[in-house]
């Protein structure tokens, strides 16, 4: 569906719109009766010009940084010379560089939008942050836990402005759901169904999996590691935090990209059912196959539900006592330029991520959906991901907003969930595919013990595959701390300590682990049921 209706009866809305129930005018920030061309500017409170660069002539090529008033683009980048060309053209910019690394050390860039592949963006905008300069990104934030942490420490040790691109968050109905739920339109909105769905046919998918017959990033990525289109309609319409969830990943048997990709990702279809940190529900899914597309939500509020039109056919729909009398959708063009309000992707959204961002940087505050909204909206992903793995197993989602230590990304490992599950593939690991004698440490290198064997475990076994890296351990590599692993090592049944000493065996990661493969081997009925008693 266009994110921009054409319906000339918007003119005359504000004639016909009712207050809702609860006495709020719609006029008062709802929505506004004026079509792009009446409504007047935002009001303009620097004359400051963001000079940015633009890396990424893909989807970078199509937003509006040379229409915004307050930015000029600087210089253009991308590895590619017909997406360089690309962006020269669009931005009308004749400076460009061959890569990020060398844009970045130019003096005269203040900002820089990064629209490169979703594994490197936590890498690329670190860089551009640590080189001192403002950073926009396209989704998701980060694709690993660790990664979150990285992005986190990097915005605030640079002290320097950061923002997602998350197209969701500026779709009209998120924008009326967002300005209804501020004036208390909704009641308690308790529950939220949250959904993003992109099938492909078979040359669209062959153009986004290969370039030039080698893989892209995008060849078996995980749904779930792109969760900001779904998630990014509750956050950033309440700012609640997704606190716990569990997911249900299915495969196509028939799809080639689940039997050989980096990801080692066997899902193609993702569901997951979360708690939020006001106690409410939401259930995000993320599909790449299927017959329905596109971004849609529905808001459930004890005075006001909101149903977003979908591409089953589904129309806009308000019930409930605070519902407004809508014949359409409100019209938000007042919030960005004149010369910005044209139709674009996603909803329509792209100039006011552009706008927002210019004008964050003018007022020297922080933008909408900046580090920490950012990072709300995807890190359920990243472990609803790994509870998938699990078979829905419910997980706790690490925090990382502001006055939380950088640790946060490790502490998902002290909730009960994901840490049974982990100490539960410790046992079945240890006990089918080590001998007797390798628990005694005859022989083997390297030798783990005590809690660092279970933070080394997640770092192997989960880094590889899931992205769970845990306080700075690799594969094959403890800690220089004996005390790293935050998760207490539990003292029960098949705990694998020696009667005579409370310190561990000696234990080793199994090669199979350390390479992040499936362990597929059948356990001994006596790791079996050590792991059923967590």
């Amino acid at each position: 569906m266009s994110g921009v209706h054409r319906d000339v009866s918007r003119r005359d809305f504000l004639a016909r719109a009712g207050r809702t129930a609860l006495g709020v005018s719609m006029a008062g920030g709802v929505c506004s009766s004026a079509t792009r061309a009446e409504a007047p500017d935002p009001p303009v409170r620097s004359d400051r010009k963001v000079r940015i660069g633009v890396v990424g002539g893909g989807f970078g090529a199509s937003f509006h940084w040379h229409e915004d008033p307050n930015c000029i683009v600087q210089a253009v980048s991308d590895l590619r010379d017909d997406r360089r060309d690309r962006l020269m053209k669009t931005y009308r910019c004749g400076r460009s560089f061959p890569s990020l690394e060398k844009l970045i050390l130019a003096k005269d860039i203040d900002a820089v939008a990064v629209f490169t592949g979703a594994p490197d963006h936590v890498r690329h905008c670190k860089a551009v942050m640590d080189a001192g300069k403002h950073c926009l990104c396209a989704v998701p934030a980060a694709t690993t836990l660790e990664d979150c942490r990285t992005l986190k420490e990097a915005k605030e040790r640079n002290k320097v402005f950061y923002m997602m691109a998350e197209t969701s968050y500026y779709r009209r109905h998120c924008i009326a759901a967002r300005k209804l739920f501020q004036d208390g339109a909704f009641g308690e909105l308790f529950y939220s169904e949250v959904e993003y769905y992109h099938p492909s046919g078979k040359k669209e998918r062959r153009a986004l999996d290969y370039y030039k017959d080698q893989r892209t990033w995008r060849y078996g990525y995980p749904p779930m590691l792109y969760p900001t289109h779904s998630t990014g309609f509750l956050v950033g319409v309440t700012k609640e935090r997704l606190t716990e969830v569990s997911c249900l990943g299915w495969g196509n048997k028939d799809s080639e990209r689940l039997k050989d990709n980096a990801y080692k990702n066997p899902f193609n279809v993702q569901a997951t059912l979360a708690k939020t940190s006001q106690g409410h529900m939401c259930r995000f899914n993320v599909f790449w196959d299927g017959t329905a597309h596109g971004e849609r939500a529905q808001w459930f509020g004890t005075r006001l539900t909101y149903y977003m039109p979908g591409s089953g056919g589904q129309p806009l729909a308000l019930k409930g006592p605070g519902a407004p009398t809508w014949d359409h959708l409100p019209d938000f063009w007042h919030m960005v330029p004149k010369a910005m309000r044209r139709d674009s992707g996603h909803g329509g959204s792209h100039p006011f991520i552009t706008h927002e961002f210019i004008t964050a940087l003018c007022e020297n505050r922080e933008p909408a959906v900046d580090v920490y909204e950012s990072l709300a909206m995807t890190a359920p992903g990243i472990v609803a991901h790994a509870s998938a793995f699990e078979g829905g197993e419910q997980m706790k989602v690490p925090s990382f907003d502001p006055g939380l230590s950088a640790g946060g990304a490790a502490s998902t490992l002290t909730s009960p969930g994901l840490r049974r599950q982990e100490v539960r593939r410790w046992l079945l690991t240890v006990e089918s595919s080590l001998s007797v004698e390798s628990r005694r440490g005859t022989g083997l290198s390297p030798a783990i013990h005590g809690q660092d064997a279970h933070a080394t475990l997640c770092a192997a076994r989960f880094a590889p595959s899931w992205g769970y890296r845990h306080h700075g351990l690799l594969a094959g590599r403890a800690s220089d701390s004996s005390s790293s692993c935050c998760c207490r090592w539990p003292r029960r049944r098949g705990e694998l300590r020696t009667p005579s000493s409370s310190r561990a065996r000696p234990l080793t990661i199994p090669a199979a682990a350390s390479r992040g493969r499936p362990l597929r081997s059948r356990p001994s009925p006596r790791a079996a049921a050590s792991a059923r008693s967590w």
